[in-house]
């Protein structure tokens, strides 16, 4: 019937705040897919700094030994904290300016 799917028996309510959600980390280049990392942790910048260290630093190597890449991240405060700048410094890490 016209009308019909506006009626509120047949309007379905949305799901807020108790669907769950999960957080990953990863990275891809034009050439080849990079690692998918579960996020379980609360994600700051010690964290942000580990998976850098542990995940993003060998992927980057790998992607720069053929092509030449940028790190693109979202600039939150874990991304662009001290600590975090300084690992990206330290490595010669190229980073695409992105404003949050």
């Amino acid at each position: 019937m016209p009308g019909e799917r506006l009626l509120p028996e047949c309007i379905v309510p949305p799901v807020k705040f108790g669907g769950g959600g999960i957080m990953v980390w990863g990275g891809f280049s034009w050439y080849e897919l990079g690692f998918l990392i579960s996020i379980h942790d609360k994600f700051n910048a010690n964290f942000a700094s580990n998976i850098i260290d542990s995940n993003a630093l060998p992927m980057l190597l790998q992607f720069y030994e053929f092509h030449s890449c940028y790190f693109l991240e979202d600039n939150t405060t874990c991304h662009v904290a001290k600590s975090t700048m300084d690992l990206y410094d330290d490595n010669g890490v190229s980073r695409l300016d992105w404003p949050a």
